[in-house]
């Protein structure tokens, strides 16, 4: 076995491999992440649109790189109230 090959082997698995944006401060899935879930999401019953679901695995990927980040759904305008 080849000491590059070794050192693969060796390396923790910690989560979906990430790049990171450091002017924005948040994490991004790497492509190949994003298609390794998007295959799975292909696999499930169903199947479904291969571009939804690569979108979906984006979406799911990022949220998981970026527990904090708020949610399209979750910005107000300023002066609103919260519900």
């Amino acid at each position: 076995m080849s000491a590059a090959s070794e050192r693969q082997q060796s390396r923790p698995t910690t989560g979906p491999p990430q790049s990171a944006d450091p002017a924005r401060g948040r994490r991004h899935p790497t492509h190949h992440a994003i298609e390794q879930r998007a295959f799975l999401l292909g696999l499930r019953p169903g199947g479904g649109d291969p571009v939804a679901n690569w979108l979906r695995a984006e979406r799911e990927l990022e949220a998981e790189l970026n527990p904090a980040a708020p949610r399209m759904g979750a910005v107000r305008r300023i002066g609103e109230r919260a519900t």
